[in-house]
Parts: C-alpha cells; sequence; structure tokens
C-alpha cells in the first residue's frame, strides 16, 4: 500500500511501471487524496492495463493506520528531487510503522538508517524502479512477517509521544 496525495511532483505514475516489474503474487493498492484531480485521473487511466495495481479512496489522517493494517508492506518511491525530499522523514513511514507493517523505501538516508537500526522493513539498493522491484521481487512471506513483528515490537518506542518526549529532554538539556 502507498498512501498520500496525487500531486505530479511526486511521479505516483513510478508505481505502475514498478507493477509492470512485480511477480504476480504482489498486488500494489494506492490510497491517494485527490487534490489534483486531473493528475489522479491520469494515473487510474495508465494504471487501468495493470491488473496488479488499483485505487482506494482516502481516509481522514486519523484513520488512515488502522486502515492500513490489512495490508502487508507499506512503500514509497518518491524520487528525492530535492535535499528535503533526500532527507525527509515522512509521515506515512510512521504511520506504516504503527500500522505494523513491513516499510520498502528507497534508500533515503534518515529511513535508511532507522530501516536498519530498528528492522523496519528494506530499502532499496538506489533510487530506480527497477532496484525497488528487485527488493520487493526478493522478498518472501517470512522475511516480510519478521519485519512486521519488529515494527511491533517497536510500535511504542518508535511512537510520537516517545518521540515528542526525546525532544524536550534534548532542548531542556540545550536550556540548561
Amino acid at each position: 500500500v502507498h498512501h498520500g496525495i496525487a500531486v505530479a511532483d511526486r511521479k505516483l505514475e513510478n508505481f505502475i511501471e514498478l507493477a509492470k516489474l512485480l511477480k504476480p503474487c504482489f498486488k500494489i493498492e494506492l490510497m491517494l487524496t485527490r487534490n489534483n484531480s486531473h493528475y489522479y485521473k491520469q494515473l487510474v487511466d495508465k494504471a487501468s492495463i495493470q491488473k496488479n495495481i488499483s485505487f482506494r479512496d482516502p481516509v481522514p489522517t486519523n484513520k488512515i493506520v488502522e486502515t492500513i493494517n490489512e495490508f502487508d508492506i507499506g512503500i514509497m518511491i518518491v524520487p528525492p528531487n530535492n535535499l528535503n525530499c533526500l532527507y525527509m522523514s515522512p509521515n506515512k513511514f510512521w504511520e506504516y510503522i504503527q500500522a505494523r507493517l513491513c516499510t520498502l523505501f528507497f534508500p533515503y538516508p534518515v529511513i535508511k538508517q532507522i530501516t536498519n537500526e530498528y528492522d523496519t522493513g528494506f530499502t532499496s539498493d538506489d533510487f530506480t524502479i527497477q532496484s525497488m522491484a528487485d527488493k520487493l521481487n526478493s522478498l518472501d512471506a517470512e522475511s516480510i512477517f519478521k519485519m512486521k513483528q519488529s515494527n511491533h515490537q517497536h510500535a511504542y518506542e518508535l511512537s510520537a509521544e516517545v518521540q515528542k518526549q526525546k525532544i524536550n529532554l534534548l532542548i531542556d538539556n540545550l536550556l540548561k
């Protein structure tokens, strides 16, 4: 599953290219907010020939985690078009962890570090769709389940509540 805003800068058509490269056992579901209905319609039209990609209605932000919990893998393949994108730590990464999904992202440095430290999932070897497809096609049910279990184990530690406490402690120490 991938959820987010349907905007052209995110190059969501890459999911259609990814779907073409996947083993038949994989299916991609996109849950997109339609801020740009023209772009969204283009995506739906382009994806219509792919049997392993579908679209789901978006849900309110406070319902994302419980809604996506039914999936196995949360995925993000937004290209790092600028420095902010390269070093991002997007909400969807944390929502995937809280939903106990295996995460699969491009190798954004911050995400790669957290993924390796907490076994949240996997990152591709580079920022190409082929690399993402290779990584996804190499996964089996056991490795995906292991990451889902790891996210269950680390979900509280990686929650906003705990992170807020850490940030407050850092600020308090800086002000002393």
